[in-house]
């Protein structure tokens, strides 16, 4: 049995890290809410940060979408995106389409193409993620073949069953923050089962032990890969990916390709 150095086992899993093209669905820009250890992030300290972890792109949020309000952070995300920033993409903050409100929200006022997904914090902001609430928001995402964002601290997990059934050909990505989802399995594995257009990101997931259940249960296709930068280190969802048991097509969907279909078929 051939025993192998540290530093051999160290080149081999940068050489996979670098073949997977991951693109991240959970990088942030601005100063975290709740997390007095993590300093604001600007875009060059971002795009810094993501050549050191092996991240080729993804999407980009801004924390004043949460803690100010989602016109904030949507003026902030278009005022950076200007110039382009070749394959990152911003993720706008949606509310409710009624009552209509004021500045540029998703639905409400005219999108930049730049822009790939919404996400939506029904508890900060005090709806239901409910069709007879969210329906009018929800149909103008699938008209547009763009995804619903939400992390499972903000939701009910009945009321995301409800919504994803009335909705099956909007793509509903669930993220992981920002406390462990491990708690929650029992909710949330029926709820995949069930929900073919419930999807997952990975960045605050139980481990590889559970990644590889999941993927077994699901298939690989149902996974999305996210950071959570710069609140969460990247190498943790990097290297829970790269030690999961999971075929190398397998790993290249989660850690990149499943999100770039995604980002492709937007229409502008």
């Amino acid at each position: 049995m051939e025993i192998k150095t540290i530093e051999e086992v160290s080149s081999e899993k940068k050489r996979l890290a670098a073949s997977l093209d991951i693109l991240d669905a959970s990088m942030w820009l601005g100063q975290p809410e709740g997390f007095p250890n993590a300093s604001a992030m600007s875009f060059p300290v971002l795009k810094e940060a993501t050549n050191r972890h092996f991240i080729t792109g993804g999407l980009v949020s801004h924390w004043s979408g949460k803690t100010a309000s989602a016109q904030d952070g949507n003026r902030f995300l278009t005022e950076e995106f200007d110039s382009g920033k070749n394959n990152f993409y911003p993720i706008w903050t949606g509310l409710p389409l009624f009552p209509e409100e004021p500045g540029p929200l998703p639905g409400l006022s005219d999108m930049p193409s730049k822009v790939k997904a919404v996400r939506v914090f029904p508890k900060t902001n005090k709806f239901m993620m409910s069709g007879f609430v969210l329906g009018s928001l929800c149909k103008f995402l699938i008209g547009r073949s763009m995804p619903l964002m939400v992390w499972h601290t903000e939701l009910e997990w009945k009321e995301l069953y409800d919504l994803a059934g009335d909705f099956p050909d909007l793509n509903i990505i669930v993220e992981t923050q920002i406390r462990k989802i491990l708690y929650h399995m029992r909710n949330l594995m029926p709820l995949m089962r069930e929900r073919k257009n419930v999807l997952l990101e990975i960045s605050n997931f139980a481990g590889g032990g559970f990644l590889d259940y999941a993927v077994g249960q699901f298939g690989a296709e149902r996974f999305i890969f996210g950071s959570f930068m710069p609140v969460a280190d990247p190498f943790v969802p990097v290297g829970m990916l790269l030690d999961a048991s999971c075929g190398e097509n397998q790993k290249k969907m989660i850690a990149g390709d499943n999100l770039k279909r995604i980002i492709d078929g937007v229409k502008s």
